[in-house]
């Protein structure tokens, strides 16, 4: 079996007020610059795990000639 590894390059930010802080996150493809957004953490870990369980085709990502939030 293949070997499969992904590479992103992992933005995190804090967004909301002072009193309701939320993290942002966006992963970022270093070949394609592709830039995929997410609204929470869970938000992102859900995706991470949809990518990890696919082994014979890449996950269905958003098209990459845009900025996606998801």
């Amino acid at each position: 079996m293949k070997p499969i590894h992904y590479a992103y390059l992992l933005r995190l930010w804090q967004a909301g007020t002072a009193e309701n802080p939320t993290w942002r996150v966006s992963l970022e493809d270093p070949h394609t610059r592709q830039v995929i957004g997410f609204d929470n953490l869970e938000a992102l870990n859900e995706y991470l795990q949809r990518l990890r369980s696919t082994t014979d085709q890449s996950p269905k990502i958003p098209d990459p000639e845009r900025r996606t939030l998801l």
